[in-house]
């Protein structure tokens, strides 16, 4: 069997490959899990968003009698690109590798594990307060019982040496 790479629109990626597989056809579109902070939510916890780990790529094992519904499937680009025995191999390990890191995150989810939407020493622009408009690298998330929110335990330049200091998450945002 062929291993395919195909061209999905953006968005409609899991669209594409539920129309795909119902067709009795093994396709694959690698998922994360990021945590983000939704904009119309009021909530300082960021929520887990599913997405394609490669924006608009599937990949597929596609039999040739299949392979003319396949492209007629809805969202999908007419052309495919088919790859060789020996990169398909490392594809396939690819999307394993990927099927295992995205398993382990919902794991961490589902257990109720606190993940933040930042890694520790990820730089960071605070927003508002006294430290506004400074750079900040980011250590770990903070929350202490008489604290209704948790806060960002970040790194910055206070008066000539790094200093570490604690910030409403909701006052903080990813630099670049």
């Amino acid at each position: 069997m062929t291993l395919w790479i195909a061209y999905s629109r953006a968005g409609k990626e899991f669209e594409v490959e539920q129309a795909i597989r119902d067709l009795g056809v093994d396709v694959w579109c690698a998922r994360k899990v990021e945590f983000k902070r939704i904009a119309q939510s009021k909530s300082r916890r960021p929520q887990a968003v599913i997405s394609p780990y490669l924006r608009n790529y599937l990949f597929l094992d596609c039999p040739p009698e299949k392979y003319l519904a396949v492209v007629d499937t809805k969202h999908l680009a007419k052309t495919m690109q088919a790859v060789g025995n020996t990169e398909a191999r490392s594809v396939h390990g690819w999307i394993a590798a990927r099927n295992i890191e995205f398993t382990e995150r919902m794991a961490q989810i589902e257990a109720g594990e606190r993940l933040s939407e930042y890694k520790d020493g990820e730089q960071l622009e605070i927003l508002r307060g006294p430290l506004a408009g400074k750079f900040a690298v980011f250590r770990r998330i903070v929350e202490r019982e008489h604290e209704l929110f948790p806060r960002a335990e970040v790194e910055t330049d206070i008066l000539g040496g790094k200093r570490r200091t604690d910030v409403d998450i909701l006052d903080l945002r990813k630099v670049g």
